[in-house]
């Protein structure tokens, strides 16, 4: 008979913190990269579906996507997640948009 010794699984997985969504200290960086990647997203998406499309719509869906991505980074090991991102995110669709329609 062979014995069976207990052992030790290795595991990658990192239970997600108690309160997610915590901010970090605010970085100006990091507030203008934001916005910045999200611009194209809202002009993008106005001047794909014209007449059908506000910035208010274009700002929703940016928000919806950038609620999605930081969701995902609970569960990343050296990401996390941040209000400050997904209105930031938000605020430059909301930009790219508004840009769009005056064009």
């Amino acid at each position: 008979m062979a014995a069976t010794l207990p052992s030790r699984q290795a595991t990658s997985y990192v239970a997600p913190i108690a309160i997610p969504f915590i901010s970090p200290p605010v970085k100006m960086l990091d507030i203008l990269g934001n916005v910045l990647l999200y611009l194209p997203f809202g002009y993008g998406f106005v001047r794909a579906f014209p007449p059908r499309i506000s910035p208010g719509r274009a700002a929703a869906l940016a928000g919806t996507l950038s609620f999605a991505v930081e969701w995902s980074q609970l569960y990343s090991h050296s990401r996390f997640p941040s209000v400050q991102d997904v209105l930031c995110d938000v605020l430059g669709a909301w930009l790219g948009a508004s840009w769009a329609i005056r064009e």
